[in-house]
């Protein structure tokens, strides 16, 4: 047999369980649908729901070719909405793609604070829910945090380290020169944001802790 004849059985083969796997992980659920939801989608195929800020920006695109490949890689339909991390359009999102049908949903949610309505949507839908690019602060979000743990259907979160993102961000302005660094935010309470804002003003303090003993005081930067 051929390496690639066999590559492509293995691949398969994969692609079979993986299904298998998803398939029962979605059984109990769709179970105790109601009648709207019984089938996912009309071809029989799970339905994965995907609330996005933004499915056309640069960032957004790119997302939706991972998800889109992942989604073919599995035999799964994939349903977007882009909300543009706007509060209301974020909690509605949720409901929409749990009335679409969906078993599942993926959500870049703007602030924590909106996770608490995702949760309870997903919950009463017994719909299965999962972040990207955000994750629930345990310290900040105390409430919401257990209200995750507590859930059958909160699976998780796939996040970077946003307060060492911050750190690195401001250093790269820092060695090309700028002293006076002027900050934009998202929405009020974003968890990018407010991570990042812990990384600036790290590596600002860090910054100016160094060169106070070897510079002048102009070399000193300040966050506006």
């Amino acid at each position: 047999m051929k390496s690639t004849d066999s590559n492509n059985i293995i691949k398969s083969s994969r692609k079979r369980r993986w299904r298998r796997r998803y398939e029962k992980s979605f059984q109990k659920s769709n179970s105790s649908y109601n009648g709207s939801y019984k089938s996912a989608s009309k071809s029989g195929k799970i339905k994965i729901g995907v609330s996005i800020w933004s499915s056309t920006d640069v960032l957004g695109s790119q997302c939706k070719k991972i998800l889109d490949e992942a989604a073919k890689a599995l035999d799964v339909e994939v349903q977007y909405v882009d909300q543009g991390h706007v509060s209301e359009k974020v909690t509605a999102s949720v409901e929409q793609l749990a009335a679409a049908g969906c078993q599942g949903i993926i959500i870049c949610n703007s602030s924590d604070t909106e996770m608490t309505s995702a949760i309870k949507t997903c919950n009463d839908n017994k719909v299965y829910l999962a972040q990207f690019f955000r994750v629930i602060s345990e310290e900040n979000s105390a409430d919401i945090y257990q209200a995750a743990k507590d859930s059958d259907y909160y699976i998780g979160a796939v996040h970077e380290d946003e307060p060492a993102n911050g750190e690195e961000l401001v250093n790269i302005l820092l060695e090309k020169g700028d002293r006076n660094i002027g900050l934009i935010g998202w929405e009020q309470g974003d968890a990018t944001w407010l991570g990042r804002w812990e990384g600036y003003k790290a590596g600002v303090e860090k910054w100016n802790k160094e060169k106070l003993f070897i510079q002048h005081q102009k070399n000193l930067i300040r966050l506006f």
